[in-house]
This record gives C-alpha cells, structure tokens and sequence, in this order.
C-alpha cells in the first residue's frame, strides 16, 4: 500500500502497542499499521470496543473499503486483524473464517434454521416401526449432523448410552468424532435398539445400528423414503446435504471453528470455513440479513 495514512492518537497508540514487538522490517511495519490502523480508526468511528466486535461487525469493515482496495488487500488485511484479536485474546476471534474469494464452493442457499431443523424431528409422524426408526435417524441428522455414509456405518457397539454419547467412524475424507447425544435422543435410540429394531432382524445377524425393515443393511431406500416425509412437513426441505450444512452453519454461530470441524468430521479447517466465507457480491446481502442499516 502506498500513501500516508493519518490516525487518531488513541489508534497510535494501540499501533504501537501491537506492532512494535512483532520486529518487523520498515515496509512490512508500515503495512501492518496502515491495514490494521485501518480496521481501528474505523472500530473507533463506530464506537467499538474490542471485545465486543462481532463477525458482522468485520463483514461491515469489509463492505467500507470494498471500493477502495483490492480482494488481496482485503485478505491481508482480514489476516492482521484476525492476529490482532488473538493477541487480543479474544475469546471468539471474530474474524476467524471470513476470507473473501471471486469466486467460492458455495454451500447451499437454502439453508434451514434451527426451529425448522427441530421442527422436522419434533412433528415426525410415528405411526409404524419404520416411522420411528426414521425418526431416530432425523435426529441424528438435525442434531449431530449425520452423514448418509455415517448412518450406514453405526454399530450397535458405537452408541454408548450410560456416557450419552455417540462414536462416528471415519471413512473417505471424514474423520471419526465423539459426539454429545441430547436427553431425549437416548431414551429413543435405546427403545428403538431394545423394541424396534428386534423386529426387522430376520435369519441373518447384523451389528449395524439402522438396518430395513427386512433386516437389510443397505438403507438408502430407508433415507429416501425419510426425505419424502421431511419435505411433505416443509416444501423447503431439499435432502441431507442440505440438513447437515445447515446444522453446520447452525454451529458456526456460537461456535469456534475448531471445535465445529472436529463435529462435522472435516479433515481440514478450509471444509468448515467455507461455510463462513463471504463473496464480495454477496456482503450487502448478509448485512441487511444480520445487521440492517438504519
């Protein structure tokens, strides 16, 4: 970045506060105080304090030099201010995640929020067996996020119901992880485990935990059949992918970074990221979704 930039002494301050151990040489100084001194001048101006900077409030700092800097300089810039609140120590790095890019892997727009992913499990009809065991399966989608592949893989072995939890094997590009089960799903994963699933259990012994109701560990027909019920309790309702990434989005909200790729199984930080990463066309979007202006 070229020119001089003139900041408030208060700004000049915590510049030096910042910058002066870091050692670094004259341009790279310079960079680190104009492209942070940026991102403070204008935290000054919107009368924030540190701590109470949120990810909005970085998408906003963003759409403010959007016409004035290019997509490097942003990323630049959102890396200094991400070092800044890890020195900071802030307990949510608010910048965490955000990387602008022309083009990205979106994820769905069509995301569902979490009233209607509870929603989908809670007014599940239960009419049959099958019902019930689809509806155990909804949980497990809606609550734990749950791929296609991970349902095929439970063993009986891996639901341990005395610690509440459950144990999701790696396969392909996922991860294994342990995950928290809620009070209600216990109590039904072990009446259907000891009532229903005895009952499609044929001649052929299976430690599969969801199996058919002709004992078949192939349960693909199970799922479609599962998603024709969600989308007659909501037109929205498209099929797992979208579920799971909208309970991953659903996480992103409270949740650090980390511990959301550790849940969803994702091998690499990027995987969960994406489902942070913000477009340049799409800034003002999120902004009048999240933070309306006045």
């Amino acid at each position: 970045m070229t020119g001089k930039y003139h900041f408030s002494a208060a700004v000049t301050t915590e510049l030096d506060r910042f910058t002066k151990p870091l050692g670094l040489r004259y341009v790279s100084l310079n960079r680190y105080r104009n492209y942070l001194g940026m991102f403070l001048q204008w935290m000054e101006q919107a009368q924030l304090t540190s701590n109470k900077v949120r990810t909005v409030d970085i998408l906003s700092f963003i759409a403010s030099i959007k016409a004035t800097s290019s997509r490097e300089m942003q990323n630049r810039t959102l890396q200094i201010v991400r070092q800044y609140f890890d020195d900071k120590h802030h307990p949510h790095n608010p910048a965490m995640g955000i990387k602008i890019k022309g083009a990205i892997k979106r994820i769905p727009h069509n995301l569902l929020d979490k009233e209607t992913l509870e929603g989908l499990y809670k007014k599940y009809p239960l009419l049959t067996p099958n019902d019930y065991r689809n509806k155990v399966i909804t949980g497990l989608v809606v609550y734990q996020a749950l791929t296609s592949e991970d349902l095929h893989k439970i063993r009986l072995e891996d639901v341990k119901l005395a610690e509440g939890k459950l144990y999701v094997r790696a396969h392909n590009n996922m991860n294994s992880r342990v995950l928290a089960l809620e009070g209600f799903q216990i109590m039904e994963l072990h009446e259907y485990i000891e009532q229903i699933r005895p009952q499609f259990l044929n001649s052929s012994i299976s430690e599969q935990l969801f199996i058919s109701s002709k004992g078949n560990e192939h349960i693909m027909n199970v799922l479609r059949k599962l998603m024709a019920t969600l989308r007659k309790l909501h037109p929205e309702v498209k099929n797992l992918t979208q579920l799971r990434s909208s309970v991953i989005a659903e996480w992103l909200k409270d949740k650090d970074v980390r511990i959301v790729q550790y849940m969803a199984g994702h091998k690499r930080v990027s995987s969960t990221e994406r489902y942070q990463a913000i477009n340049l066309e799409d800034l003002q979007e999120q902004l009048n979704k999240f933070h309306p202006l006045q």
